[in-house]
């Protein structure tokens, strides 16, 4: 977040951050998301001392119960007078030092070493439309590897038929990611030769052979997890698709009791594969689950920015958003409204929002649950609008 304000930030950094510690020190409402959490959850926080005195001492027993988290307050008046004292700092020593308690071999050395990565996004047309995503060490070429699997077709406009051919593009794109993608230094290949037409041709092919993507085998991690995805556009026309995660809920479940800090749990998207780019190792990046959408039609003068929960499942929701309003015609509202299922890279399962019942090829099975939580925000011309998804807590705003 400092280095994306030490580019563009307009304002006083402190005075971005006040408002966070405000909130932290004097109390927000819980939302009926953090309460559902932390009711399915309780058996995992407590296992841990610092989850449990954050989280389980005083829990909300409903929605718009007060929630305060005073040791996050000070850690966030720190990072208003210096952001990098969470790395070299009192927090950062606070973080290894509880982290060693339990055994674990994170040292402040790592954390001095660490630095922001700038990447350099990836895009590919779909359909008069210019798409981008977010470079490796995300996912994100597997939304744009998709696209091109489905621009061979023609898309309906029915979301259960829709479905049905963002299933038979999946595969092949989740197997390209699987192979090849990774911590960008350690890649065989260049992200964008990823994209050349060869690659695509040869995806288009075994999209339209079949993949054996039906098999009783589940992908770890494939659940749904901590992510929150957000849309802004200001007043000058910038737009960001943001989107943060601890991936699984509440990440590792392991609280700094001082500053109440919940560390992630990302490196499990590392494989155990030998030779491969997302293959374990020191000082690598794993392959995560992060990655956004902005996406850009010159000849209307439209810019769109897409953001979605969702972890494993995110190319093939970015899919069905993007497909919704390029091929469906829907306003990015409707879009982000309409029903969705999603298919448990490599397993016969397929999920779906509950009544949704989508076209599938024999074999597969359905089961009702979560389908994750999007935003939007699209720009034409003079117009600002924006939609917050009715499967979550999230609403759209307006400054003056």
């Amino acid at each position: 977040m400092y280095e994306l304000w030490k580019h563009y930030g307009s304002m006083e950094w402190s005075s971005l951050v006040e408002p966070a510690r405000r909130l932290a020190s004097e109390g927000f409402p819980a939302t009926r998301g953090y309460v559902r959490a932390l009711k399915a959850l309780t058996p995992v926080l407590r296992e841990d001392k610092g989850s449990r005195e954050t989280y389980l001492m005083s829990p909300p027993e409903r929605p718009g119960d007060p929630v305060r988290f005073p040791g996050l307050a000070r850690l966030l008046e720190l990072i208003g007078d210096d952001p990098l004292s969470f790395y070299r700092g009192e927090p950062a020593d606070a973080i290894v030092e509880y982290l060693s308690s339990l055994g674990g071999v994170l040292d402040k050395g790592d954390l001095e070493s660490y630095s922001p990565a700038w990447g350099r996004p990836l895009s590919a047309e779909y359909r008069g439309w210019r798409v981008y995503e977010m470079p490796p060490n995300t996912q994100g070429i597997t939304t744009l590897h998709i696209l091109k699997i489905l621009e061979q077709w023609r898309i309906p406009r029915d979301p259960g038929e829709r479905f049905y051919y963002i299933l038979s593009a999946s595969p092949p794109a989740y197997r390209v990611r699987d192979l090849e993608v990774g911590d960008p230094v350690h890649m065989r290949v260049d992200p964008e030769a990823l994209l050349s037409s060869d690659v695509l041709d040869g995806l288009r092919s075994e999209a339209r052979r079949g993949s054996p993507s039906c098999l009783e085998m589940n992908l770890s991690g494939a659940r749904m997890g901590d992510t929150t995805a957000w849309s802004i556009a200001d007043r000058e026309g910038v737009v960001v698709s943001g989107i943060q995660s601890l991936y699984m809920p509440f990440g590792s479940a392991l609280t700094v009791p001082k500053y109440q800090v919940t560390l992630h749990n990302r490196a499990s998207g590392f494989t155990t594969v030998e030779d491969r780019p997302n293959t374990v190792g020191p000082r690598k990046r794993p392959l995560h689950t992060l990655s956004s959408v902005i996406m850009e039609n010159a000849e209307e003068e439209t810019i769109i920015s897409l953001g979605i929960s969702g972890g494993h499942y995110r190319p093939q929701q970015h899919a069905h958003l993007i497909t919704g309003i390029v091929d469906a015609v829907l306003t990015p509202g409707e879009a982000v409204s309409q029903p969705r299922a999603l298919w448990t890279p490599w397993s016969c399962e397929v999920i779906t929002d509950k009544g949704f019942r989508p076209r599938l090829p024999l074999g597969y099975r359905l089961r009702e649950s979560r389908t994750g939580v999007a935003s939007t925000i699209w720009i034409r011309g003079d117009l600002r609008a924006s939609a917050a998804d009715p499967r979550g807590d999230g609403i759209p705003l307006a400054g003056v």
